[in-house]
C-alpha cells in the first residue's frame, strides 16, 4: 500500500474501515506506523473474511475483541510489544 500521504510518525490507534483485499495490501504499512501496544481496529469486514485477516495479523499483534452485526464484523488488535 501507498503510505506517502501519511505523516512520518507512529500512531496509537488506526481505524481502517475498508474491504478485505485493501486491508491485506495495507497490512505491512499498518504494522510499520502503529506504535508498540497501539490498537488496530479493522471494520467493514464480512464474517467470511475474518480468518484470512487473522492470519495476516499473526506474529505481530494480539487479538483483543470482535464485534458482529449481521454479516459484518469489526476486529480489534494490539500491536505486540
Amino acid at each position: 500500500g501507498d503510505f506517502s500521504v501519511v505523516p512520518d510518525e507512529k500512531f496509537d490507534v488506526i481505524l481502517a474501515n475498508i474491504n478485505r483485499n485493501i486491508l491485506l495490501q495495507l497490512m505491512s504499512g499498518f504494522q510499520r506506523i502503529l506504535q508498540r501496544n497501539g490498537l488496530l481496529i479493522l471494520s467493514g469486514i464480512l464474517i467470511t473474511d475474518q480468518d484470512v485477516l487473522r492470519k495476516a495479523m499473526d506474529g505481530w499483534s494480539e487479538f483483543l475483541e470482535k464485534f458482529e452485526d449481521k454479516e459484518w464484523i469489526s476486529l480489534v488488535y494490539k500491536k505486540a510489544g
